[in-house]
């Protein structure tokens, strides 16, 4: 019994540290609903984000500096943060509202 409680730790162990790993392996994560829910597209860099486009409300960057573009090809106004956001439309006010309106975005 405590072989396969110990082999069971190791796999979910390594589950998770896997999952992780992926996901950070993206310099941001774009999220359909404020605080990090519903779908989710993550790249380095999208010069188009094809079905996710003007989709993201929520983000988050593990530490990278990502710059959002309100339109394809890194075109439009520009937003560029290292922070996570739980609720893009409620934390940059200045800019305008940026829940729902990124089209585009680079690391660095």
């Amino acid at each position: 019994m405590k072989k396969l409680t110990r082999a069971a730790t190791v796999v979910a162990l390594s589950a998770a540290a896997l999952f992780a790993a992926s996901q950070e392996a993206n310099a941001s994560i774009m999220y359909e609903n404020n605080n990090y829910g519903g779908g989710s597209y993550g790249a380095d860099n999208s010069t188009w984000m094809g079905s996710f486009d003007n989709k993201t409300s929520s983000v988050k960057n593990f530490g990278y500096y990502v710059t959002w573009w309100q339109d394809v090809n890194y075109g439009g106004a520009g937003f560029g943060s290292a922070n996570d956001y739980s609720a893009l439309g409620w934390y940059v006010p200045f800019l305008g509202s940026w829940n729902d309106n990124i089209s585009s975005f680079h690391r660095g």
